[in-house]
């Protein structure tokens, strides 16, 4: 399973255990997302890989969210019924696993993503970009005034530590950064943690489990990937699993 060694200083962190949670897209979602890899897949076969290509990869991150920016920015929402399949995944682990009165640190990647998350956790949570002052949103939430804290894993300084305020964590999207990952898990794995550090990853599946860019993305994180001909080698060997 997903898991990373962690160490400071030469001393061994608290234990911390990280949990996998499918959330099942729509078929009519899913039919898009098999639109967009095939698309994509274009741009894998043959001829090497430039910007256009990953931006077109990249994009499938949206749909697992269920939506998409269109040319203009505005957002085609997917949510078949008014429902989310990633934020229903969400609400379970918030209120069913970690348990409704606790703190939780939420990652997500897109402004769209945020404003879906507001309107799920209503006055419960706090977006970091909102504020100018990040180390506000910080303070207003390390004192309890919110439970969730909701932020983009490249916006969190390295020195922002929240070791003693929570002890779970929910990945919502992801990116193909190990460093922005491992950085983001170091706000609550680290000296002074009380508690064993649980982290969630919300994966977007299809209506039978087809792999999507969630899982991958997780997988080139895990195996710590780098370079550009290794990511593609494993963007091509996952986005295929769609189809």
């Amino acid at each position: 399973g997903f898991r990373l060694e962690m160490k400071d200083s030469g001393v061994e962190l608290p234990g911390h255990v990280c949990v996998t949670r499918e959330a099942y897209l729509p078929q009519t979602v899913f039919d898009v997302y098999k639109k967009l890899v095939k698309e994509c897949m274009v741009y894998l076969n043959g001829k090497p890989v430039y910007a256009e290509g990953i931006a077109k990869i990249m994009k499938l991150r949206e749909v697992t969210s269920q939506f998409v920016m269109d040319n203009n920015s505005q957002a085609i929402d997917f949510n078949v019924g008014g429902a989310i399949a990633k934020v229903d995944t969400l609400l379970e682990i918030l209120e069913d696993e970690i348990g409704p009165s606790k703190s939780v640190v939420i990652w997500a990647h897109f402004i769209k993503e945020y404003d879906i998350l507001r309107k799920a956790l209503k006055d419960k949570l706090i977006v970091l970009a909102d504020y100018s002052r990040p180390e506000e949103a910080i303070a207003m939430f390390k004192n309890r005034e919110r439970l969730y804290l909701v932020a983009n894993p490249a916006s969190m300084s390295h020195s922002v530590n929240l070791q003693g305020v929570c002890n779970h964590m929910v990945w919502f999207s992801y990116s193909y950064s190990s460093e922005f990952y491992y950085q983001a898990v170091r706000r609550i794995v680290r000296i002074g943690q009380q508690d064993r550090a649980i982290i969630y990853h919300i994966v977007a599946v299809g209506p039978k489990r087809q792999q999507t860019i969630d899982q991958i993305l997780l997988n080139v994180i895990d195996s710590k990937l780098q370079k550009n001909d290794d990511l593609m080698g494993a963007f091509k060997k996952g986005l295929a699993d769609a189809l």
